[in-house]
């Protein structure tokens, strides 16, 4: 016999009521419309089918798969909400992001005609001619391959004064190219009360005949003082301070900071589809002297939602502008808005996370990273996405807070990074200081650099600047220029050094007594894949050859590339989430771990991909392509934009969303004709010069 739970229904109710009446009492009972028993059968079984409907709704509570609104908030609890956060609803966010403020009637911008490589002398514009004939400019403002160039300029192309060494990074051809300052560098030193500054040759031309102008803008020796010029001659009034040759000197603009204060109010202006959107200065900003444009200053909307996610560019307006002719952009999209999470993708979550409490599977390791939130930068991930290799090795995590210029911020370690201090004999295992994920390469400049010790010996007698080694004899002079590494981890570099003694270069200081190593950073380190394995996940390095007694084991910058680093290692959301999959030992509470243990999870950022949308309009009558073309930008920008990583674009729901903007008549994808399909680890972004309404 069956004992499941059936509902019944009011006919079926007082049909039983009728059948029982009728054997219990009489064949004959009246139970005709209208008559006494029949219409108090009628409100007893209308009662009874209120209360069985009742009981059923009360059944569907306890099912996580028809639940719903405050009552999938409770069920949730009995799955551990209270305990685990991730398991909680997701409530409805603000969006952040970041503002350049600028002098409107200064600011020029354009884009590199062609690919601009590391170390390049110069760089081509498509159009030079709104740039002065010297000054600087910054190129990719807002991403992590930011920086700023000083110029001289002929036609469109811009030859580079300041780095002395080329470009810092390579560029795209594409590359927004931004003027922010008119700037030059001193040819020759001046000392205090020169009244002669010669600028760098051809940069005098942008100048004014004459003004202010900053010396050693932010130092201890910055000075402003009124200047005339005669070409690339300025007299100026005598200075205060000595300064060397090659310093940056700046036009001075307004004479005075301007102050952008928290709390000011910039927007995005409304279309015909979408209302204002209201952002906040959080904590301001300074537009210095002789800047044009400020850095970047964060901002977070006045509302929540996703309607406060826009793209780079779109907010352009001020309630009341700080100054006069404040302009004011946003170089990087806005990140983080979100809707408070609806119950459908709330009960899949919460099916997702039950069934990653074991850790170490692919939807474990996607599901907790997902909505993760970097305390120190704000920054969270919006996306995440993991591929595992085809053979045992390393798997990728890739993540994003949504926008296109995300990346990792890369680190560079100047340092010296102590990865064994005194070994064993067969030791072979460290790990470096700082945590990953690490950039990785095998090729020269090796990174990360590793160097073993060349010598090892117990200092027993420590006189100032020496230390003395008992232990072995020692060829006169055949350390010179390498570093000894004292027992507390200390390094000197080596002066001279006898049969027995080092001289060191401590100035005085006194190394303490104990034990050391002497390395050769000037020589070549140990290869990666050869000499030593690498895991640039969690920073684990294995020799091939084990260390003997005593020795020691050190990343550190070499002579031949000092500036490169002992390695490049992550920080911010990055490095975060990394250890949030890695999981730490020193906090297991916070960062307990999800991967698999002996399993590699490397966190890296998805490859940004663009495509060009043509899209033919028929507006409704009355109305132009120009009246709906920016509402139809702005569609097409929110759904592409909101694509996870390797999310294939669909051409009928941006047919949908064009279609649901007030106006429009009809639609046709003019470019592509076909669903555009994106590989694993890459994420398709696009702005407004991406689509093209016809």
């Amino acid at each position: 016999m069956s004992t499941a739970f059936r509902l019944k229904t009011f006919p079926e109710i007082l049909s039983n009521m009728f059948a029982r009446g009728r054997a219990l009492l009489d064949d004959d009972l009246d139970l005709n419309p209208g008559s006494v028993v029949r219409t108090v059968m009628e409100a007893s079984a209308l009662q009874d089918a209120d209360q069985y409907v009742q009981i059923s709704r009360l059944l569907d509570m306890f099912s996580l798969d028809t639940v719903q609104g405050d009552d999938l908030d409770r069920r949730a609890i009995d799955f551990g909400a209270d305990v685990f956060p991730d398991l909680r609803r997701r409530a409805a966010n603000t969006s952040i992001s970041k503002i350049a403020v600028g002098d409107g009637t200064l600011l020029a911008q354009n884009y590199l005609a062609s690919d601009a490589t590391i170390d390049a002398a110069s760089f081509t514009l498509t159009d030079g001619s709104t740039f002065p004939t010297s000054g600087t400019v910054v190129l990719e403002r807002g991403t992590q391959r930011a920086e700023e160039v000083i110029y001289t300029r002929s036609g469109n192309v811009f030859s580079v004064v300041y780095p002395l060494t080329g470009l810092v990074s390579g560029h795209a051809i594409g590359t927004q190219v931004l003027r922010v300052a008119t700037q030059s560098l001193t040819t020759a030193s001046l000392g205090a009360g020169a009244t002669i500054l010669v600028l760098t040759s051809g940069s005098g031309s942008a100048w004014p005949a004459s003004g202010n102008v900053i010396l050693e803008r932010d130092t201890v020796l910055e000075e402003t003082l009124a200047f005339t010029r005669v070409a690339d001659t300025l007299t100026i009034a005598p200075t205060t301070f000595a300064h060397t040759a090659g310093i940056q000197v700046t036009l001075s603009t307004f004479g005075s900071l301007r102050t952008i204060t928290a709390g000011v109010i910039c927007y995005v202006p409304a279309t015909l589809s979408t209302k204002q959107i209201n952002f906040s200065v959080v904590t301001g900003g300074t537009l210095l002297d002789g800047d044009l444009t400020s850095e970047l200053i964060d901002v977070v909307s006045t509302d929540v939602g996703t309607q406060t996610r826009v793209g780079g560019g779109n907010i352009t307006r001020w309630s009341a502008p700080p100054f006069t002719n404040a302009t004011v952009t946003n170089p990087v999209a806005s990140t983080r808005g979100a809707d408070r999470e609806l119950d459908d993708p709330y009960r899949q979550r919460i099916r997702d996370f039950i069934q990653s409490l074991s850790r170490g599977t692919p939807l474990s390791i996607t599901t907790l990273v997902n909505g993760l939130q970097d305390p120190d930068t704000n920054a969270a991930v919006a996306f995440a996405q993991i591929v595992e290799p085809v053979l045992p090795g390393l798997s990728y995590l890739y993540i994003t807070d949504g926008t296109s210029s995300f990346s990792l911020d890369q680190n560079p370690f100047l340092g010296r990074d102590v990865l064994i201090r005194d070994a064993e004999t067969g030791d072979r295992r460290g790990r470096l200081g700082a945590y990953g994920p690490f950039a990785y390469s095998p090729s020269i400049p090796h990174t990360p650099r590793l160097f073993s010790s060349v010598e090892r010996g117990v200092a027993t007698s420590v006189g100032v600047g020496t230390m003395t080694d008992s232990s072995q004899a020692m060829g006169v002079n055949a350390f010179v220029n390498m570093y000894l590494k004292s027992d507390d981890d200390q390094f000197y570099l080596i002066l001279s050094n006898s049969s027995v003694a080092f001289t060191l270069s401590t100035g005085g200081a006194v190394p303490s007594l104990g034990s050391y190593s002497v390395y050769d950073f000037g020589g070549s380190p140990l290869i990666p894949g050869t000499d030593f394995t690498f895991n640039p996940a969690t920073g684990d390095v294995e020799l091939t050859t084990a260390l003997v007694a005593h020795d020691g084991l050190v990343a550190a910058a070499d002579g031949a590339d000092p500036s490169v680093g002992a390695y490049t290692y992550t920080s911010g959301l990055g490095a975060y989430v990394q250890r949030k999959v890695n999981g730490d030992p020193t906090d297991f509470q916070t960062f307990p771990g999800i991967r698999a243990s002996g399993s590699q999870v490397r966190v890296i950022a998805p490859t940004v991909i663009s495509q060009t949308f043509t899209i033919q309009v028929v507006p409704a009558r009355g109305f132009t392509d120009a009246d709906v073309a920016d509402a139809v930008r702005t569609a097409v920008q929110t759904y592409l934009n909101s694509l996870g990583i390797g999310e294939n674009v669909i051409l009928s729901e941006i047919v949908a969303a064009i279609q649901a903007i007030p106006n429009i008549t009809d639609v046709v994808m003019v470019n592509p004709t076909a669903n555009v399909t994106v590989p694993d680890g890459q994420l398709m972004r696009i702005t407004d010069v991406n689509v093209i309404v016809v």
